[in-house]
Parts: structure tokens; C-alpha cells; sequence
């Protein structure tokens, strides 16, 4: 399995990116991507210890700045780190893309480019959060991705956490501590009091 990593996004790029996919080699044995400037990345990896066999680089000509417009960024920085890394994907040449980068591009990137599932009109970023019973975490829906929620997506959100708790109870999870039996609705702002009044345009069997 590879993970394409965005080498050149976040606050701190090359240094953190480059010592984490190093770690994920040697630690885990992952084969990892990393895509951004060529000479810059092989330059920093020149301090590191690893597998060759398991690490190497894709280029990439361009980086989205982490206060850059994500529709500008999709549109006109074709060869960015973050769009490198999701082509790889597409190609099936990486199986998931890591990004500590502008957050708003990397889904725009990831919704043009990969699609979206079908009947899944708006995506929602997952974090798995702490909770109080020890062992236990949670999967938070959704973490900043989306600002103008409506009673739909939420629909989304909820038929997409409970497929997430099946697929984790069968077995398929790399966490079973995650695997939990309720969805709940947390809202930050005003009370609202808009419902869903139609039915999801999709079904989904829960039981399989």
C-alpha cells in the first residue's frame, strides 16, 4: 500500500513531512510517495536513515499557500503538491494522500478529481476525537470542511457514520476501539430548526 504524501503543505513544509514518511518506512514498513520539489526533498532526505525501496519522490512545480483560495487553487495550480498527490491516486499508483496543507484545497482537489461517492453530494471531513470512557474514541462528522450545512448533508453524514461502525464491527478496522452503536447531531451555532422533510436520494442496506 502507498501513501502519497503532500511534502510541501503545512505550516512547516519539507522537514516534518520528509521525518514523518521516514518514520512510516522504518516503523511500519509503508511505502510512501512523497510529491513536491524534487531537489528540495532529496536534498532533506540526504540527513536520513531509510528503505529506498519503500520511499520516493514524484515532482511537483507548485504549492497552495495555506491562505490561498480553494477554488483558485484547483483552478489554476494544476501541478500543485496537493493535485500531484490525488493524481496519484486516481492512476492508482497511491491508495490515500496525507496533507498538513490548506485543507479547503485538499478536499476541492480531492472531490474534482476523485469524485465523490454516488448520491454523496457534499463530503465531510472525519477526525477520530477522545472521549470519556477510556478506549473508546469517537468519529467527529464534520471538522471544518463545510459552513453552510444543511439538513441534507447531515442526512449524508449520518447514513456515512453508520456504514463507517459497520464496516469497522466486521472486522475491516484498524482500530476496533473506534467501532461504537450511535450517531448523534452537534451543533456550535443558533438552534435550528429546519428537518429533513425528503427522503435521501440513495438507499443503503445497513444489515449486510
Amino acid at each position: 500500500m502507498a501513501i502519497a504524501v503532500d511534502a510541501m503543505g503545512g505550516d512547516s513544509p519539507l522537514s516534518v513531512q520528509v521525518e514523518a514518511a521516514v518514520r512510516a518506512v522504518n516503523d511500519f514498513g509503508i511505502e510512501v510517495v512523497l510529491v513536491g520539489a524534487f531537489e528540495q526533498i532529496e536534498e532533506t532526505l540526504k540527513l536520513q536513515n531509510y528503505d529506498s525501496d519503500k520511499l520516493r519522490i514524484v515532482n511537483s512545480t507548485e504549492t497552495v499557500e495555506m491562505n490561498e483560495s480553494p477554488a483558485s487553487a484547483l483552478r489554476q495550480k494544476k501541478h500543485s503538491s496537493i493535485r500531484v498527490a490525488v493524481d496519484l491516486v486516481k492512476a492508482g499508483e497511491a491508495e490515500a494522500v496525507v496533507s498538513a496543507g490548506n485543507t479547503g484545497a485538499s478536499m476541492a482537489t480531492a472531490k474534482f478529481v476523485l469524485k465523490s461517492i454516488e448520491g454523496i453530494e457534499r463530503p465531510a471531513i472525519a477526525s477520530i476525537m477522545p472521549s470519556v470512557h477510556r478506549n473508546h474514541p469517537f468519529v467527529l462528522l464534520d471538522v471544518g470542511a463545510n459552513t453552510d450545512c444543511k439538513p441534507l448533508f447531515n442526512g449524508y453524514r449520518k447514513v456515512c457514520s453508520q456504514i463507517n461502525r459497520r464496516h469497522r464491527a466486521s472486522g475491516n478496522c484498524f482500530n476496533h476501539a473506534v467501532c461504537s452503536s450511535q450517531s448523534s447531531l452537534c451543533s456550535s451555532g443558533r438552534r435550528g430548526k429546519h428537518r429533513l422533510q425528503t427522503p435521501l436520494p440513495f438507499s443503503v442496506c445497513l444489515n449486510g
